[in-house]
């Protein structure tokens, strides 16, 4: 939002802390996170930094578990939402699954046009199964998403995990309620 950044990770730790502050090396607060879901024995943790500006940029790292990601890196940052009327740079991306070599190069061209912000239409693993999303999107969006935030919609194939549910997507992205019938599926 223009005064709150969400933080999102996957991991196998219960436990997170995401530091945070004006610039890099620089860590003045901090927030706990809390567990948004388990998803197949990995936690995923969301950690809400408030009381921000409009355009703001706030430097992070964080501690889960034994392991320490982002400190000292200023690549590891989030930017609020700009003021009303203000411009704005997005790329939307679809169909990304199962592209092992043209995905990473894509990733490289996003992040050299510099967004402010990255949609995807869907489609982000090949069948819908936790570790598909770590390989097919996580893992090779990881340099883009760590500064830039991501929404998805769901695809037909994110959908096909056993039953065709949408369980595995909707434990991994935060994403609102607020259509007709209060799901998170559209």
């Amino acid at each position: 939002t223009q005064n709150s950044v969400d933080v999102m990770w996957g991991t196998y730790a219960t436990s997170g802390t995401l530091y945070w502050g004006t610039s890099s090396g620089n860590y003045t607060d901090s927030t706990a996170s809390a567990v948004f879901q388990d998803a197949g024995g990995r936690q995923v943790h969301t950690a809400t930094i408030t009381g921000l500006a409009p355009d703001q940029t706030v430097y992070y790292y964080i501690i889960s578990g034994r392991d320490t990601v982002g400190l000292n890196d200023p690549s590891y940052h989030a930017v609020t939402a700009p003021s009303d009327g203000a411009s704005f740079r997005f790329i939307d991306m679809g169909d990304s699954h199962y592209k092992p070599v043209a995905f990473p190069r894509i990733i490289n061209a996003m992040i050299s046009h510099d967004p402010d912000l990255v949609i995807s239409s869907g489609d982000l693993s090949k069948a819908g199964y936790i570790w598909q999303m770590d390989y097919q999107i996580f893992g090779p969006i990881a340099p883009l998403a760590k500064n830039t935030p991501l929404f998805t919609a769901i695809g037909n194939h994110d959908a096909a995990f056993q039953d065709g549910s949408s369980k595995n997507y909707t434990d991994l992205f935060s994403l609102p309620t607020n259509s007709a019938d209060g799901t998170e599926d559209y």
